[in-house]
């Protein structure tokens, strides 16, 4: 049984036409669907590939950054230990000055005792120029030694 037959005569061309535009139709959507399909599975492998190439290079930059603080960590802690050998020298410093100042009142006193007012202003001018000599290299060698801490904790901080 053919099923033009059920429809009448005058409406049978247009019912083939109609046909032939739903087939033609149902064809060209099937086919943009196939074309999306594709589209989209190209479209995931692409973006598959640029999200592991974002992430092998967030690694990469997340491992350099944790050298780099790493590196400045160990460079503050070893200027730390700078600071506090420094700070032990600088206190045996201090008390070898004290003692050279006990040494030097000491010697004051002796030499006004033994000699003549002459010798007496010499030696006391000596001695002054002997404590300021001192206090003043005192204040200079604990400059330069914080200097040279600063010194060596930049160049360990700084990248290499």
């Amino acid at each position: 049984m053919n099923l033009l037959n059920l429809i009448p005569s005058p409406y049978r061309l247009a019912a083939r036409v109609a046909a032939l535009v739903a087939i033609a139709g149902a064809l060209m959507v099937g086919y943009l669907r196939l074309i999306n399909f594709h589209e989209e599975i190209g479209y995931q492998q692409a973006n598959a590939v640029c999200m592991a190439d974002k992430l092998i290079a967030e690694q990469a930059a997340n491992e350099r950054d944790a050298a780099y603080q790493n590196q400045l960590r160990k460079a503050n802690y070893e200027s730390e230990q700078r600071q506090a050998e420094l700070a032990a020298d600088i206190a045996d410093l201090s008390r070898q000055l004290e003692r050279v100042r006990n040494d030097r009142n000491a010697m004051r006193a002796r030499v006004a005792q033994l000699s003549t007012e002459a010798v007496r202003r010499v030696a006391d001018a000596g001695i002054q120029l002997l404590g300021e000599c001192e206090a003043e290299y005192g204040r200079v060698a604990e400059a330069a030694d914080k200097c040279l801490s600063d010194r060596q904790a930049l160049i360990d901080g700084w990248p290499k």
